[in-house]
């Protein structure tokens, strides 16, 4: 879906408004390598998040069993 929102809004672009063909290009291309990007841009943030409710969760269960183990 995405090439085809491109392709149909660079024909717009070219047709409505007289924007230059290149340019239409340069534009799709950044919009694809921005959208590939985007993964990337957020992964290392939500994998620390991760890690951390991850550890909490160990280390709160390791608790546990060691109370229980003294009852």
């Amino acid at each position: 879906m995405l090439f085809g929102f491109l392709y149909q809004g660079g024909a717009e672009l070219s047709f409505e408004y007289g924007v230059d063909r290149n340019i239409v290009v340069v534009l799709q291309g950044l919009v694809i390598l921005f959208s590939g990007a985007l993964e990337h841009m957020f992964r290392p943030s939500l994998e620390r998040t991760y890690l951390k409710l991850l550890v909490a969760k160990t280390m709160s269960n390791k608790q546990r069993k060691e109370s229980l183990d003294y009852v």
